[in-house]
């Protein structure tokens, strides 16, 4: 189940892409929509919306099949002294009901999504990627996730509920965890995504 997604470069402050899915995938910052895509097990994308309560407020959510995935055109610019997205930040408020399976993919920068994703929540219930996991996203329960990348420096870092939990080295300039205009959320290609 997925509330909101909100994406950031990191270096051009007041640029953002964000999704409310308030009954649809339209950006609220006037950015391009969501689309959808599927990947296995799943054989079509399915999503439906809905009402709950959280942290006694109310709230639409968007509640996704395992195999589904959004296509973002986040149209922000580049930055980082490279062709590509190199410095930003990625916000999910996430709940998995429950994960079928051990690992559950958060974004995959390969458009043809023909390897592994970039950033997971691995079987223990951490967050990152690499063999670098740390907090605990727990099944039933609502976490804001974040991830800031910095090609620059070379550090992607992991935050659950605003805690920095994990933290790795690797990303470089137009390297792997680099985006072009879109990015996949919740695309995996060996169903990795529960």
């Amino acid at each position: 189940t997925l509330i909101s997604a909100w994406f950031s470069p990191a270096t051009l402050h007041g640029a953002a892409a964000q999704y409310d899915f308030n009954g649809n995938f339209n950006s609220s910052t006037n950015g391009a929509a969501l689309t959808t895509g599927f990947a296995a097990p799943a054989v079509s994308a399915g999503v439906t919306f809905s009402n709950v309560t959280i942290n006694g407020g109310a709230a639409q959510t968007a509640f996704f099949t395992r195999g589904t995935y959004f296509r973002m055109t986040h149209g922000l610019s580049v930055n980082g002294g490279g062709n590509r997205l190199n410095q930003y930040t990625l916000i999910f408020d996430v709940m998995f009901p429950n994960r079928p399976s051990g690992w559950a993919v958060l974004f995959q920068s390969n458009t043809n999504n023909n390897d592994d994703g970039e950033w997971f929540v691995n079987p223990s219930q951490g967050i990152g990627i690499s063999g670098v996991y740390g907090g605990m996203v727990a099944d039933g329960t609502w976490n804001r996730l974040a991830v800031v990348v910095d090609g620059v420096a070379g550090t992607l870092t992991s935050f659950i509920n605003g805690t920095q939990v994990q933290q790795v080295g690797g990303p470089t300039v137009d390297g792997r965890w680099s985006l072009g205009p879109v990015v996949f959320l919740f695309a995996d290609e060996n169903q990795e995504n529960a």
